[in-house]
């Protein structure tokens, strides 16, 4: 898993509530030479992204790299609030060492720019 500018950091003590940013609480996104669209919770583990968290051994992170951008649709809590299409940009890719996400990576994503309203719920 060579070039992927992963670095290491111990979770134990970050809060587990999901991000409130804005007002989405799951992501979709496909990949380009992965068969399906995967869909996250997205997490409030630090003030600085929005974050994923994948399994270690899941295909798509080898697919992924700090500075990758795709578009992803965000959905939120609020069933009058539509899927919002926005450009998303990988910020970081960190191996969590140990606590409740030992065995994953914490992926911190950002929205790169503009957002496009594709559906309601």
């Amino acid at each position: 898993m060579e070039n992927l500018a992963i670095s290491s950091k111990s979770f134990e003590s970050m809060p587990d509530a999901r991000a409130q940013t804005p007002q989405f609480h799951s992501i979709e996104f496909s990949i380009d030479g992965l068969e399906f669209a995967y869909q996250f919770k997205l997490w409030n583990i630090d003030s600085e992204a929005m974050n994923i968290i994948i399994k270690e051994d899941s295909a798509l992170i080898n697919k992924i790299r700090t500075g990758n951008r795709f578009i992803s649709k965000y959905y939120s809590d609020d069933m009058s609030c539509p899927v919002m299409q926005m450009d998303t940009e990988i910020s970081r890719i960190t191996k969590a060492d140990g606590g409740k996400f030992k065995g994953h990576y914490i992926v911190g994503l950002s929205v790169t720019n503009g957002k496009n309203e594709i559906t309601t719920h």
